[in-house]
């Protein structure tokens, strides 16, 4: 199999030495990726899916792009993801924007940066060989960058010379019958990747690894074939690949049966057929796992290419949230508290994220304290709704430690303390909430000096594990470094 592995960059550096707990959430999806709600299988994307990774294409050395000065001034936020050829000794050799963030200026900062990052190559028996990395760079206002930069010229100057001989190289290869090489030539004439874009030459390495024998291709080509690229869209050559391709074991089964009932249901090189399309996804549903059940309930809760059928949806929902894992339970929970294809159901939407809660996830825990706090899905209780917030804010939470630090300064729902209030807000603002600034420091100028003092030292004693909480009280919550 060859490789592509998904890279988070976080567009950030946290102050008070927070960035490690930071740096473990991973952002998903970058926005505007066609990857979304509105098509959740990613098929109507602009080019052949990526194969996924087999190896760990990963940073070696890890410097996130500063915040791009007239952004951060607009308070913009943005997710590019880039697709970075990677020569034998880690060095990018070409870099193609896959998905633009919508921002000129964070995308070329984003490209700029990566010119200058170092990656773990994949290796093949033993040895390094050019690979592809998917990097996903996102761009959050929720966390500090360590220094704005100025804008670059026009947002133009960020592409130094493509290392032309490598792929000159890899194009000698792939002719010669290297199979590693024609997935990569495939891959750059799909995306334009240090190349001109050509989808019809990308279906043609395609197909010269499918006559050397290699499987993993099968895919691929099925996508192709459904939506036309570089070939002329065929639902029953689709088809056709994606049966060669369980056959061979390169794709799951359960994988296949999805993709043919979207096939049929979305009309994608065939005529639509939403009998067949349910038939498809009847048989996904019933050999599938928790994911799999989810984007079938979603296909049935609106309709995607068959009729809509509420029931079935919440049939498929409660599955997949009795199989799934606590990421699972949270979507199936915020589905039925907003009302998303199923009428709204707060008892289901408590019950899932309290399951969650139990478990130990911070999104639950958060959204249990709010539920607790508003009486949405539970009933009003603020006690429980402290304790809960308490745990998330130890756990590194800014909008937590933000409730918290109110909750403090307030003294309606625990005892008034505005030194822990202050402290907790120290912590918020210094993992780059930037709009808690002002509060910050208008509560400073109603507080004794004193006592900041010993807020910013209990602060800064918790971010090396110690306990946020005053003598003899200890009222605060528990960090876990």
């Amino acid at each position: 199999m060859h490789a592509f592995k998904t890279i988070v960059v976080l567009a950030i550096a946290l102050s008070f030495g927070v960035a490690d707990r930071a740096a473990g959430q991973t952002p998903s999806t970058p926005a505007g990726h066609p990857s979304s709600a509105s098509d959740p299988d990613g098929l109507e994307s602009s080019g052949p899916p990526l194969q996924q990774a087999s190896v760990d294409v990963s940073f070696m050395s890890n410097h996130p792009p500063d915040y791009p000065r007239s952004a951060l001034s607009r308070g913009i936020e943005g997710a590019v993801s880039l697709l970075v050829l990677v020569d034998p000794d880690g060095n990018p050799a070409a870099i193609q924007i896959e998905y633009p963030s919508g921002n000129k200026d964070l995308d070329a900062t984003a490209v700029a940066a990566a010119w200058h990052w170092r990656f773990h190559p994949e290796l093949h028996k033993g040895m390094p060989r050019t690979s592809i990395a998917r990097v996903p760079v996102v761009f959050k206002l929720g966390l500090t960058p360590k220094r704005p930069r100025e804008d670059l010229p026009g947002g133009t100057e960020i592409y130094p010379e493509t290392n032309r001989a490598l792929i000159a190289q890899l194009e000698r290869s792939a002719t010669e019958g290297s199979v590693h090489a024609q997935f990569l030539m495939a891959n750059l004439t799909a995306y334009g990747l240090g190349v001109t874009k050509d989808a019809a030459a990308s279906v043609q390495w395609y197909l010269k690894e499918v006559a050397q024998g290699d499987s993993s291709a099968f895919f691929p080509l099925s996508r192709i074939y459904a939506m036309g690229w570089g070939v002329s869209a065929d639902g029953n050559a689709a088809i056709a690949w994606l049966q060669k391709g369980v056959a061979a074991g390169s794709i799951n089964a359960q994988d296949a049966q999805l993709h043919f009932g979207l096939i049929y249901a979305r009309g994608y090189g065939i005529p639509k057929d939403p009998a067949k399309a349910t038939e498809w996804f009847e048989r996904a549903a019933a050999q599938g796992n928790a994911q799999m059940k989810l984007r079938i309930a979603y296909i049935f809760g609106v309709g995607d290419g068959v009729a809509k059928d509420t029931k079935r949806c919440m049939d498929l929902l409660d599955q997949s949230a009795e199989q799934g894992d606590d990421d699972i339970k949270l979507r199936v929970a915020s589905i039925y508290f907003r009302g998303d294809m199923v009428p709204t159901d707060m008892a289901r939407s408590a019950k899932l994220t309290e399951a969650a809660a139990a478990h130990g996830s911070l999104q639950a825990r958060k959204r249990l304290a709010s539920m607790y706090a508003t009486g949405r899905g539970e009933n009003k209780d603020m006690a429980k709704a402290i304790d809960l917030m308490q745990h998330a804010a130890a756990e590194g939470d800014f909008e937590s430690q933000r409730s918290l630090s109110q909750a403090y300064f307030d003294g309606k729902d625990i005892e008034k303390d505005d030194v822990l209030g202050y402290a907790w807000l120290i912590l918020a603002v210094n993992q780059g909430k930037l709009s808690y600034t002002t509060d910050l420091d208008q509560k400073r100028k109603n507080m004794q000096s004193d006592d900041v003092s010993e807020a910013t030292r209990l602060a800064s004693a918790w971010v090396t594990g110690q306990v946020l909480a005053r003598e003899p009280k200890q009222t605060g919550a528990r960090h876990s470094p």
